[in-house]
């Protein structure tokens, strides 16, 4: 619904006095935000009660400014060890802190907030005999257990810390099959931004070809890559000394690097289905000799179709069948595999130096190919969390950032003025309030701390449910002036 400035029917009283809304003291941010043109404004129901932080929720969701985002992606498998040793993620996981806007208002508030502690306490402040001189400077700990060495986080002129010592100490008598991987950040005046974990890493054992064909084994099927899953590709070996190549893109490619990684998409893709940019993927356990799909979960760039092989030797040479009695079996975690071109079967996926290139099979036998090592990749599933914060009050709150609130699942019921949103996820508390692109839930019930019920009324709902450019993903707000982006919403 629009307002229009000449005709208004949108008025308020103060005072005693009826005013409309564009002669209201906050005229001037009202127009800000929700003019459209010079006579239309944007109008709901949620104006009626505006406060001044629910105006700064407003301006950062229609603006973005001084957001802080930390993106986290970490592999998640490693395998376990046999013989005592120490087994390292492989690529080793990246911590960024990406928003360089962002980042330097949080050290400007950091800065203010160790000024003030100064001045409160100036007379303790000189009989310290070592002074901070970088007080705002962003640092932290990462550690697998509480057991084992943690590793200290320093990040570089790119905001970007590789975790290069991280190990999990497994042995053959271990029992553990999972394990998260933990980071404390803070600044080094002390103030803490809490500690957030990776996505649960699972240790496993490295699967026979023979047992991937055992149906009844749930083991392989929980170690097996599925189709629609995020996994990365490497070239390193795992016990090799040597830094991991990693498939990676930039703004003219894909390439290969040594420093970062993506996170890639990978999905089923029909035997008739052409190469185009928009395609069907079908729901399933990948095997070998499937044809996939690989696309940057960073940037939307997608390899061509490409039919997934698994490694073999012959006269301990690297080679590749693609007769179809070898094309059997799960494709499963850190196994190496290789991709043949679908339209051009004698080329395969290639590592050179940094660049993704293609390389020309030699073939033996007709349906066999002897490979350069550098055609051979090692699969794992992997994941990027990101969390996107900033601070609406001008100040550091006293509450850590992390844990942060996240949303994994809606479930929608009932429609018009009976419409339900209940969303599951985790870190819930009734210190958060909700809201739905640039408008506030006011009907939300805390169900516990994995569990909200938001309530719509039939002009909200209406609004939901209309085709639009409005932004509809999720926002939580703490009581302090915290928001979170979760860039969810139910049409995802």
């Amino acid at each position: 619904m629009y307002y229009n400035e000449e005709n208004a029917f949108a008025t308020q009283t103060i005072n005693g006095v009826k005013r409309k809304f564009n002669d209201l003291t906050q005229s001037d941010t009202f127009d800000r935000l929700y003019k459209k043109s010079k006579t239309e404004y944007v109008y709901h129901d949620s104006l009626r009660n505006i406060t001044s932080i629910d105006m700064r929720v407003i301006q950062y969701i229609n603006n973005r400014l001084n957001e802080c985002i930390v993106s986290f992606k970490t592999p998640l498998s490693i395998p376990k060890s046999y013989y005592g040793e120490k087994r390292r993620l492989n690529p080793n996981p990246i911590i960024t802190l990406e928003n360089k806007e962002g980042w330097s208002h949080f050290q400007k508030l950091s800065k203010n907030m160790n000024n003030q502690f100064q001045m409160r306490n100036s007379d303790n402040i000189r009989k310290l005999t070592v002074q901070n001189l970088r007080p705002s400077k962003i640092v932290g700990m990462a550690h697998t257990l509480d057991t084992v060495d943690k590793e200290v986080l320093d990040f570089n002129d790119q905001k970007m810390h590789t975790l290069k010592n991280i190990f999990f100490p497994s042995n053959k008598n271990s029992k553990s099959t999972a394990f998260n991987l933990s980071c404390n950040l803070f600044t080094s005046n002390g103030y803490s931004l809490g500690t957030f974990k990776s996505a649960p890493i699972n240790v496993i054992s490295k699967a026979r070809r023979k047992k991937m064909n055992c149906k009844k084994n749930s083991d392989i099927y929980n170690s097996s890559i599925r189709s629609n899953s995020t996994i990365t590709l490497s070239s390193k070996s795992v016990s090799s000394n040597l830094r991991s190549r990693c498939i990676a893109t930039d703004e003219e490619g894909f390439i290969c690097s040594v420093t970062e990684w993506d996170v890639l998409k990978i999905y089923l893709i029909d035997e008739d289905e052409n190469d185009r940019e928009t395609f069907q993927y079908k729901e399933d356990y990948i095997k070998y000799g499937s044809i996939v799909k690989i696309v940057s979960t960073k940037n939307g760039m997608a390899l061509p179709m490409l039919r997934i092989l698994y490694e073999s030797e012959i006269n301990n040479q690297k080679c590749v069948s693609t007769f179809e009695k070898d094309m059997v079996g799960l494709v499963s975690e850190m196994q190496k595999v290789c991709f043949q071109f679908v339209e051009n079967p004698q080329l395969f996926l290639c590592f050179k130096d940094e660049k993704i290139v293609t390389s020309k099979g030699n073939t033996i036998d007709g349906l066999k190919y002897m490979l350069e090592e550098d055609c051979f990749f090692q699969i794992s599933s992997a994941d990027e969390t990101i969390v996107k914060f900033s601070f609406l009050n001008g100040k550091l709150p006293q509450t850590p950032i992390f844990p942060y609130p996240s949303i994994t699942k809606f479930i929608q019921t009932g429609g018009d003025a009976t419409y339900k949103i209940q969303i599951e996820g985790r870190n819930f508390s009734t210190c958060l309030s909700i809201w739905i692109g640039a408008r506030k839930m006011n009907q939300i019930f805390v169900l516990s701390s994995e569990s909200f019920l938001i309530l719509l009324n039939r002009e909200q709902y209406r609004w939901l449910i209309t085709d639009n450019d409005d932004d509809k993903t999720f926002y939580f707000v703490r009581e302090d002036g915290v928001i979170y982006s979760t860039e969810r919403s139910i049409f995802d």
